[in-house]
């Protein structure tokens, strides 16, 4: 089962991780963001302990990191990414 779940994020993280010019089409993306899609990966993977490869901590890294925006394009990101996980902070502490 983990080896499943590692497979299906791999899979999802892979169009922000593809080299430059070769953008996914909006099809492959599940998590529109690259910021939520890299804190949700942290997530799972440490809820679950699952093991990580030092290609994968790289990717995740890849994904944590900020595009070059402006500040408000950033708190824009952040700001429903911080509610979505406080709704589901919220539920797993009941």
């Amino acid at each position: 089962m983990n080896d499943l779940l590692l497979k299906y994020m791999r899979k999802i993280a892979r169009p922000f991780l593809a080299p430059e010019g070769a953008k996914a089409s909006q099809e492959d993306i599940v998590i529109k963001s690259k910021l939520a899609l890299g804190l949700t990966v942290l997530t799972v993977v440490e809820g679950f302990t699952l093991p990580a490869l030092k290609d994968d901590l790289v990717h995740l890294c890849s994904l944590l990191c900020l595009d070059k925006v402006s500040q408000e394009a950033i708190l824009e990101e952040i700001n429903p990414i911080k509610k979505a996980f406080a709704a589901v902070t919220g539920t797993l502490a009941r």
